[in-house]
């Protein structure tokens, strides 16, 4: 019987560079994929299909906060340089922590970083959902060895518990911030020796951003936006840094941060559109950014 894929197991175990990166409950993914070539038939008949290269599909991972060293250092390493390349482990856990399988992938790139919708009211646990690809993958049956006594379980964060800090902007009402996604593409190579496909970083995406904000401080944004788009400080270089900061349950330690660099109004809406989904008096502005960074505690 083959080894289960990830995605039918209770929890899985993820290694990077050789030390451990917690426990999850929460993988998705890299899964075996195939390229179908298609040669027509001249005499009319059904074409004949034929596999052209075989392939693993990327793995989506879950992680709480603060999260392990390993991903952490990954994350901020591709934060910072647009890429970077880990080899690591994935195993498959039962129900008691004992390896069914494992997939040793190496070479891998982080390809999208996600940071959930963060909202003030909510009581939702959040995770920071991480995408890797790897150029190879081997997949062999696990030793059965138990590992989840040597792994500490991601932790959860809720996702009420953030700051923001955008200049000298007042962000003390900011009700919520919308999900955003940075993404790396990839570029696949063909190795001319093995003819493997080799994966190779690509463009990096940068997201905007999506505040909403309580009407409180509508006045001292108001004067910002129309500087920016009307006195035009857009045209003077005079973007912004700023900040999304994780934060403890007790909204007194950090957890991590997202830092953002050159961040400048993309649109600014007094009357915001949360109101009409039952949350009135808060306004609307999106923010264009053009360097994002992730810092983890400590």
């Amino acid at each position: 019987m083959p080894a289960p894929r990830p995605g039918n197991a209770e929890r899985f175990a993820l290694e990077i560079g050789g030390a451990s990166a917690g426990l999850l409950t929460d993988v998705t993914g890299l899964a075996l994929e195939a390229d179908i070539v298609l040669i027509r038939d001249g005499g009319g008949g059904a074409d004949n299909k034929s596999v052209a290269a075989v392939r693993w599909s990327p793995a989506r991972t879950g992680f709480g906060l603060p999260m392990g060293k390993p991903m952490a250092d990954w994350i901020q390493a591709s934060f910072e340089q647009g890429a970077s390349k880990r080899d690591g482990v994935l195993s498959v856990l039962d129900a008691n922590g004992k390896e069914q399988s494992r997939f040793e992938f190496s070479k891998a790139l982080i390809t999208e970083v996600t940071v959930p919708r963060l909202d003030g009211q909510s009581r939702e646990p959040g995770h920071i959902d991480v995408t890797w690809a790897a150029s190879n993958v081997a997949w062999t049956k696990g030793g059965g060895a138990s590992v989840g006594s040597t792994s500490p379980r991601t932790k959860s964060w809720l996702t009420a518990n953030f700051r923001v800090e955008i200049g000298n902007l007042p962000c003390k009402r900011v009700a919520t911030v919308d999900a955003f996604t940075w993404r790396c593409e990839m570029v696949t190579m063909r190795d001319g020796n093995s003819g493997a496909e080799v994966l190779l970083p690509g463009k990096v995406t940068v997201p905007d951003l999506k505040l909403s904000i309580a009407d409180a401080d509508l006045p001292a944004w108001a004067d910002a936006a129309r500087a920016w788009f009307i006195d035009g400080q857009h045209a003077g270089g005079r973007e912004m840094n700023g900040r999304i900061v994780f934060l403890s349950t007790d909204l007194q330690n950090e957890l991590g941060e997202i830092s953002l660099g050159k961040v400048g109004f993309k649109r600014f809406a007094e009357r915001g559109t949360a109101g009409a989904a039952g949350h009135p008096g808060r306004f609307d502005v999106e923010f264009y950014v053009e360097t994002m960074a992730f810092k983890p505690a400590g």
